[in-house]
């Protein structure tokens, strides 16, 4: 071999040696476009009129959203992107929409158990925010007490005839957060009280009401939807969602203190214990249960089985963190029993989302729902099958990667302006969303920033010693 051709293949190794390999090129290629296409994302929703407004005068925030679909959670659901997306809380539309959602009134699970996730991840970047300590232990508290007596969630307060204006405001102040655990406790039990007392209210006037017309109400078939009085299953998610972000409160709280918050006993076992019985055989899960009369020939479908398979393992990650000595002795067989079945059920649904696995449909909801689009709740599916991946830590369901499908779905999707084209909602909600196509698509885009972050690793809480030692996740 010449001097030459030596040098050459001398240069060829050397440079083949120090190449990374074809696969971490692709990968390091593919996170520069999930990285460009966030931060267009980010870009597109500080351009709304509703963030500018926002900007200028954060108190009057909740006036902005009013008119448009979804408002109740709007301001929460903007905070939590940016925040997903890597936005510093310094940042001042970010600083605005904060301060707009500790102004607005708690009114619903949408809106608390997103503040939850907002406060987790705020008390992660500064553990010292005594403010969004309490706050996230308010919101723990304000799930609790919701709670339907079958063991779900439903729309809160807001939603009764004449109840637009019933929404409450918890009595904590930031002079009382400052690390005072006394004061922030007996906050946490008059807030608890109220909360009561309004369930009460609430579920008299439901009983009383009987045929009459309730806000947001669905009709099928002229059939009054049972599902503000019974519950639903994306109502139930989204509070399994806010539990696990509050439970980071625990980490602070003194064990006492904890165990006054009745967490978990009633609540993890009564809710766990409902979404695994209602599971269908096929191990997926629908919008409300098979055994009353409002689901009669509903089926499962993408987002609610994701849902489903989140909220079994996120309630039983938040049920490993607690003293069992703390409940009665009935309690704890019960918390144990539902704890126990949480493995197969989990194992049933992703088989169910394996053998129905899409990233361009909502798996078998247009058949659900009766509607021709395929896109209906798309990207609200999305991030429900991202919070099941991540949460479970898994990489693939059956043999779909469910991530770089996904991720490679949305990015096609995205528009040139750096938006998200707005999901199909079912008709009865299509001409409120079409008042407000802009804001309509901070839903699509929102959910598609949480997706491609993978949100769910930011608002969990991390591994920590449990009551019984070891570690649980």
């Amino acid at each position: 071999m010449t001097l030459t051709r030596l040098a050459v293949a001398s240069f060829a190794g050397i440079v083949l040696l120090s190449s990374p390999p074809v696969h971490a090129r692709q990968e390091d290629d593919f996170k520069k476009r999930v990285d460009l296409a966030v931060d267009k994302g980010v870009e597109w929703i500080r351009g709304l009129d509703s963030m500018k407004k926002v900007q200028e005068n954060p108190k009057e925030a909740v006036e902005y959203f009013i008119p448009c679909y979804r408002s109740h959670w709007l301001g929460e659901f903007a905070a939590l992107t940016l925040l997903v997306a890597g936005v510093e809380p310094g940042d001042p539309l970010l600083k605005a929409l904060i301060e707009a959602v500790n102004l607005a009134p708690w009114r619903d699970t949408y809106n608390v158990a997103l503040r939850a996730c907002i406060y987790a991840i705020l008390l992660d970047k500064n553990p010292d925010d005594g403010d969004s300590f309490i706050r996230l232990a308010l919101t723990m508290k304000f799930l609790i007490e919701t709670q339907l007596p079958n063991g779900r969630w439903s729309y809160g307060f807001g939603y009764l005839p004449g109840g637009s204006d019933k929404a409450y405001q918890p009595t904590a102040s930031a002079t009382v957060i400052d690390k005072n655990v006394r004061a922030a406790t007996q906050a946490l039990t008059d807030f608890g009280v109220k909360l009561r007392d309004e369930m009460r209210k609430m579920k008299k006037d439901a009983a009383d009401l009987k045929e009459a017309t309730l806000s947001l109400a669905i009709r099928r078939e002229g059939k009054l939807s049972t599902a503000l009085t019974h519950g639903d299953y994306s109502n139930s998610q989204f509070a399994a969602l806010g539990l696990l972000a509050a439970s980071r409160s625990r980490l602070r709280l003194a064990p006492g203190v904890f165990a006054r918050l009745q967490l978990p006993g009633t609540c993890v076992e009564s809710a766990l214990s409902t979404w695994l019985a209602d599971q269908e055989s096929d191990g997926g899960w629908s919008y409300t249960s098979r055994r009353e009369d409002f689901s009669t020939g509903r089926t499962a479908y993408g987002s609610m089985t994701c849902g489903g398979l989140f909220a079994i393992e996120s309630l039983k990650r938040v049920a490993d963190g607690v003293d069992p000595k703390g409940l009665s002795v009935n309690d704890a067989k019960k918390l144990k029993a539902a704890v126990d079945l949480v493995g197969r059920a989990s194992d049933k649904a992703a088989r169910w989302i394996g053998d129905h696995f899409k990233v361009d449909a909502n798996p078998d909801a247009a058949k659900i729902w009766e509607e021709s689009s395929t896109s209906l709740f798309l990207y609200y599916y999305l991030f429900s099958l991202e919070r099941a991946a991540s949460h479970g830590k898994r990489e693939k369901f059956g043999k779909s990667d469910w991530y770089g499908e996904g991720a490679a779905y949305i990015l096609k999707a995205q528009e040139s302006d750096g938006g998200w084209p707005a999901e199909t909602f079912i008709k009865d909600e299509e001409e409120r969303a079409k008042k407000t196509p802009k804001e309509r698509q901070l839903i699509s885009t929102g959910f598609s920033i949480l997706f491609l972050r993978r949100a769910t690793a930011k608002i969990a809480p991390p591994d920590v010693a449990t009551p019984g030692g070891g570690k649980k996740r």
